[in-house]
This record gives C-alpha cells, sequence and structure tokens, in this order.
C-alpha cells in the first residue's frame, strides 16, 4: 500500500474514533480518579523518581508512571476532566500505531495487519478504559509493552528490558510478558535463552515480593487458586473479550483454524498477560483485558489473513456496526453516571467557598461512581489540602467528631439525585421535626435506617432517632409514604411510635400514597427524646436483600 493512501487511512480511523467517543469528554472522574489527582499532586517529585528506579513492589500499588501521569495533570490540568480524555486517546492511538508496526514486523500483509490493529482501536470491550482516567495504569503499560515486543523482535534487547521496567512499573501485571517472551522464542524467534533469562530475572524481583506481601492485602487484592474462582474469572472475562456474552470460547478455534503460529503466539499471550486477573475474583473488571487485547488484535490478523479480504471487510463492518451499538448503550450509562458525580464535586466545592475553615466531614450517601475514597478525594480537592477527616453517617466516632468543633454534613439523595450541604456547630441542639425532604441530620438518626430516596428513607422493622422536644409541645407528627407493591404485599402496614419508651401512638396503612398521622401529647419541659419506630410485618421486596419495615418522609413533634 502507497504511503499517501495508508497515512490517510490512519487519519481517518482516528477521526471515526474520535466522532464515535466525543460524548467521552462530557464525563467526569470516578472516586479512584479524585482520590489520586488530591494526594499524588502532593508528593514531591522524587518520590516518583525513586519508585520508578528502585525494584521494589509496592503493597499498597504505588505505580510511579501512572500516579505521575496524575500528579502532572492535577496540578496542570486540574479537574479539567476533557484534558485527561485527551491523553486517554492519544496513548490509545498511539498503541494502536505501534501494535500495527508490530503486525507487520510478523510478516502480516498489509490488510490484515490493518484489520488486528482495527480491532484493537475499535474494541468496545475496552470501554471504560478508553473513558475512565483510572484506567490510565493500564494504557501506560501497554503502550511500554507493546514497544518491548517491538524491540524484542527486533533484537535490541537493552531497549527490550528497559521496556518492560517501564511496563512492570506502569502496572506491576506486566511482570507475565516474559512468558510472552519465552513464547515468542519458542514459537517464532530464535530461542535466543540469555537473554530470556535477563528478562525473568528481572520479572521475579517483583513476582517474589508480590507473593510474599499478598496476605497483607485486603480482600480485593487477595490472590485466590481455588477452582471456583477460576470459574468465576473465567466466565466473566469470556463474557466481554469479544464484547458479547461467552464468545471468549470461540477464540481457541479460531487461532486452531489460522494454523498460524503468530495466531497461537497471541492467543497464548493474551491468556499470560491476563493470568493475573483470573485469580483475583475481587477485582473484576472489563478495562482489565486492555493489556491482554494486544494479543487477540494478533490472532485477529491471523484470522484476517487465513479467510481474505471479502471476508474480512464483511466481518469488519459488522464488527464496527455491533461495537457502536455496544458503545451507544455504555455511553448513556457512563454519561449518567458522570453526572451524577459532577454535581456532588460542585456542591463539595461550594461548601468549601462558604465554609473555608472547615476540616471535618460526615457524608451521607454519595453517587454510585464516586465511592467512599472519591468522597474524600473531593472533599480535598476542594479545600485545597489533605488534612480532610471524613467519616460516613454510620460512623461511631460522629459523637467526637461532632464535639471537635463545626462539621460539613454532605448527604447525597438518589431519588432527587442532588446533594445537601449543611454545617452542624459544636453542641447544636437537635432538631424537634425532619423532614427528609428538606435537611438530613444525619447525627440525629440512630440504627435501623437506610439511604434516603428521593423524599423519604425506607426503615428495618425498627428504627430509632433522637430529637429535641420543644417545651409546650402537644403533638408529634408522623409522615409515610406507601406504595403500591408494599400495601399488595402485606396488606397492611401497622407503624407504633414510642418515645423515651412509652408508647405515644399506633397508626394502621391499607392504602397506598401519603399519610399523615398525629398523635397527641402532654405538654412538658423541653428535652431530648428518643424515638423509636415499630413497623410490621416486614416487606422484602423482589431482587433486593433488604427487609424493609416502613418509608419515612417527616417525623417530629407539632
Amino acid at each position: 500500500m502507497k504511503p499517501a493512501r495508508a497515512a490517510l487511512l490512519v487519519v481517518l480511523a482516528a477521526l471515526l474514533f474520535l466522532a464515535a467517543n466525543r460524548a467521552a469528554y462530557r464525563g467526569f472522574f470516578s472516586g479512584d480518579d479524585l482520590d489520586n489527582i488530591a494526594w499524588t499532586r502532593e508528593l514531591p517529585p522524587g518520590d516518583f523518581i525513586s519508585g520508578l528506579l528502585t525494584p521494589r513492589y509496592h503493597l499498597n500499588h504505588f505505580r510511579p508512571v501512572g500516579h505521575a501521569t496524575f500528579a502532572l495533570l492535577g496540578k496542570f490540568a486540574g479537574h479539567r476532566f476533557e484534558w485527561y480524555v485527551a491523553l486517554i486517546h492519544l496513548l490509545h492511538m498511539a498503541i494502536a500505531g505501534v501494535l500495527l508496526l508490530l503486525l507487520a514486523r510478523l510478516g502480516f500483509q498489509p490488510l490484515p495487519a490493518a484489520a488486528g490493529a482495527a480491532f484493537f482501536f475499535f474494541q468496545m470491550a475496552l470501554f471504560d478504559a478508553l473513558w475512565k482516567p483510572m484506567y490510565l495504569f493500564d494504557l501506560w503499560c501497554a503502550l511500554f509493552s507493546v514497544l518491548c515486543l517491538r524491540a524484542w523482535m527486533a533484537g535490541r534487547t537493552g531497549w527490550a528490558l528497559g521496556l518492560l521496567w517501564l511496563a512492570i512499573k506502569a502496572k506491576e501485571h506486566a511482570v507475565m510478558m516474559v512468558a510472552v517472551l519465552v513464547l515468542y522464542e519458542l514459537l517464532l524467534g530464535e530461542r535466543r535463552w540469555k537473554r530470556v533469562a535477563l528478562a525473568g530475572a528481572m520479572a521475579a524481583i517483583f513476582v517474589v515480593q508480590a507473593l510474599g506481601g499478598n496476605r497483607e492485602q485486603g480482600q480485593a487484592y487477595r490472590l485466590s487458586f481455588t477452582l471456583p474462582a477460576l470459574a468465576q474469572t473465567l466466565s466473566f472475562y469470556s463474557s466481554r473479550v469479544l464484547v458479547w456474552p461467552y464468545l471468549g470460547v470461540l477464540l481457541v478455534p479460531a487461532a486452531l483454524w489460522t494454523m498460524d503460529r503468530r495466531a497461537w503466539w497471541g492467543l497464548g499471550s493474551a491468556v499470560f498477560l491476563l493470568s493475573p486477573m483470573l485469580v483475583l475474583p475481587g477485582r473484576m473488571f472489563s478495562a482489565y483485558l486492555y493489556v491482554p487485547m494486544l494479543g487477540i488484535a494478533i490472532l485477529a490478523a491471523a484470522c484476517s489473513a487465513r479467510a481474505g479480504w471479502r471476508m474480512t471487510v464483511a466481518a469488519g463492518v459488522l464488527w464496527l456496526a455491533l461495537n457502536f451499538q455496544h458503545l451507544r448503550q455504555q455511553r448513556r450509562l457512563e454519561l449518567a453516571t458522570a453526572a451524577d458525580s459532577r454535581s456532588y464535586f460542585e456542591q463539595a466545592g461550594e461548601l468549601a467557598r462558604r465554609e473555608p475553615d472547615l476540616r471535618r466531614f460526615v457524608y451521607a450517601g454519595y453517587p454510585e461512581g464516586l465511592q467512599a475514597w472519591g468522597v474524600v478525594g473531593a472533599l480535598r480537592l476542594a479545600y485545597q489540602r489533605l488534612d480532610i477527616e471524613a467519616v460516613p453517617a454510620d460512623s461511631r466516632q460522629l459523637e467526637k467528631l461532632f464535639e471537635a468543633g463545626p462539621v460539613g454534613i454532605v448527604s447525597w439523595n438518589p431519588g432527587t439525585r442532588k446533594v445537601s450541604a449543611e454545617v452542624r456547630q459544636a453542641r447544636q441542639k437537635d432538631s424537634s421535626y425532619i423532614d427528609i425532604s428538606v435537611s438530613l441530620p444525619v447525627w440525629q438518626f440512630g440504627e435501623g435506617w437506610y439511604g434516603t430516596e428521593g423524599a423519604y428513607r425506607w426503615t428495618r422493622r425498627k428504627a430509632l432517632a433522637s430529637l429535641r422536644r420543644p417545651e409546650g409541645a402537644t403533638a408529634f407528627e408522623l409522615k409515610v409514604n406507601v406504595g403500591d407493591v408494599f400495601i399488595s404485599r402485606v396488606k397492611r402496614s401497622t407503624v407504633r411510635v414510642l418515645l423515651d419508651g412509652a408508647e405515644a401512638g399506633t397508626a394502621d396503612f391499607s392504602s397506598p400514597g401519603w399519610h399523615t398521622v398525629t398523635f397527641p401529647l402532654r405538654a412538658g419541659p423541653e428535652s431530648g427524646v428518643t424515638v423509636e419506630f415499630h413497623a410490621s410485618p416486614g416487606f422484602r421486596p423482589d431482587n433486593d436483600p433488604r427487609e424493609l419495615g416502613i418509608a419515612i418522609g417527616a417525623f417530629g413533634f407539632r
């Protein structure tokens, strides 16, 4: 193929990719991203240099290549998400370009080589890796891995070993590249085992440290060499490697059909590069296929060479159409998640501008894309400091935290998809009436409550709360939301209300809708009161392990 025509096709492929993924620039950071940005930009450059140069496996998963990227982007791009996505897409294009050169080096003709590179480039099984900065580690690892293979084939052992080191420092799973190199020498190379031994010695330094320290890892990072764990991970990844469920099982017969050693090497390489994830059932994400997909791309090139140009073009058109359909489905979900995370982050920033001296926080719930560490990262970025203390609303440290001074209360309402932020001063009096749609004083809710859902919170069959009873209060009000499905199952729900152990009243609900009941009380002096709600019978929704009591929208003294 003429160079001018090849360059035109590359440009068109890049434009098609950017057009299909343009919505990625409207996304937002995940919890991991915010956490990484918050702490990495506070590290001195020497920590990254030391981490890169020393043969140390970090049990806290410090990866100097990727974390240095977060540090630099955090300082120069801040929280402008589009800069992070731009880097992701540039890296992806570079990896696909080197992969194309690698396929040519393996002896594939232009069409099969282009088919293999395109298979990787437009692969929507890798959607998360192409939309979320948290997977920059995988992209850097893939770039250095494919460059390592290119240098290895060219006989540049020194360059190959240096690039292997960088790949391991990008993500430690790259130690399995040694197995890829061994397989290459067996199937395609000249069986120069001395240089393989050098690569093996380098990788062994990290493998020994990783295996020795694995017992200290949390459950999510604990290696599991059991058949149930292997069955779980194989089922997961085989259902995602070709986008549709379980199509991954076709890879083995496809490799045999080609009768091409390059295909066998590609498939074997993918298995080796994925193998660390096959013993990690607590960490299963489709983005972890990014580096192994390099091997699958080699297999795709071999299949194209065996099939001929007509079948390649037909299969390629169908492949692009089905991947675009998958992209549209994933895009909708990701943008909805991103909107929630952005809203939370912006509200944290407004709280920082309104209350710049706060250092202690309580958070009640968070968007699906943030997680607890993302909440802490968002607050650290909002306040531009690391000495931020943030605990969940169900923490046992609340009383001690509130005694220390003002505390910011940040509550996420998944029903309204909004954040409420307020400040509780030290020794502030409790509210006498709580309307969940207006305010959520989390310190007044005891055991037995589930998360906020719009204008109400579900209780368990027993739930506790504390209120301030004003002097002269003569009534206690309870507002509940009775749903159609709920009442069709339980028929009648009974709620008993106790104040400091004494029964205030009982109410029955047998019809759907919002209901407000009032229990008369004798007037008395101001005091703190413990409120108990007892709901029966319990209700178990479909596809929900919780046992629910009643959905309460408001309660308190009148």
